[in-house]
């Protein structure tokens, strides 16, 4: 009896062990199963963030990539805008100062024609004053024009003045009379000199009647700048070579 209480006893000593050692096993399998369990859920958070972060990262230099491809693009847009408008103004300023040298190259031409042809600038000068007196229709007129023309202009103003009366006469029924004096204190400005900005005037007359409220500007130099205004549109053309 003591012999089967001896060996009982040793069999629950070693079913205990071994149901300890199996105790020990599921723990450590469970241990390791959860270990797993983390570590696929831990791998599994890391790829998500890391995929997450790979997005928005890529995100980013897209968004970046486009903000500084918009920025190049119109920086070009507006280097070329500012390209063409630099050569739209060179063009411009070119063609303004070939249009300004033509007109002083006419008004040098004009006053090369007035010293070289006396009795024709004469003539015109009649002409105009004429032109002038049917313009203004006034009884008392003061005349201005360029000391170096006061001569010429003495000597055609009885036949200028002869002329308009003859003219406006002959074709009303009133009588007109006319009376015009040489203004010799304020004259018009010389003749241009070249390299000189001063005030100038290449000719003609300024009339004026009713203490200065009617105003007749007959100068060569308002003529031309008339002639020339209704031709700028040929002029650019001929300069620009259209």
């Amino acid at each position: 009896s003591l012999a089967f209480s001896f060996a009982s006893s040793r069999m629950n000593e070693s079913d205990a062990r071994e149901r300890i050692r199996q105790m020990i096993s599921f723990v450590q399998e469970e241990a390791k199963e959860k270990a797993r369990e983390i570590e696929s859920k831990t791998e599994h958070e890391y790829n998500l963030a890391k995929a997450k972060h790979l997005h928005n990262a890529k995100e980013k230099l897209t968004a970046e990539y486009e903000k500084k491809w918009k920025q190049l693009e119109v920086k070009k847009r507006i280097s070329k805008s500012t390209a063409i408008n630099a050569a739209r103004m060179e063009i411009m300023t070119t063609r303004n100062n070939c249009m300004n040298q033509l007109l002083e190259d006419t008004k040098h031409s004009i006053l090369h024609n007035i010293k070289n042809n006396p009795d024709q600038y004469k003539d015109f000068l009649k002409r105009l004053l004429v032109q002038s007196f049917i313009k203004m229709l006034e009884a008392e007129i003061t005349l201005q024009c360029r000391r170096e023309d006061q001569a010429l202009i003495e000597q055609v103003l009885p036949e200028a003045t002869a002329t308009y009366l003859d003219m406006i006469n002959s074709q009303t029924s009133g009588h007109y009379s006319l009376n015009v004096t040489i203004d010799k204190n304020n004259y018009l400005p010389p003749a241009p000199v070249a390299d000189s900005h001063a005030a100038s005037c290449c000719g003609g007359v300024i009339l004026t009647s009713q203490g200065g409220l009617i105003r007749c500007i007959n100068t060569i130099d308002e003529r031309l700048e008339l002639a020339f205004n209704n031709t700028v549109p040929l002029l650019r053309k001929i300069v620009s070579g259209n």
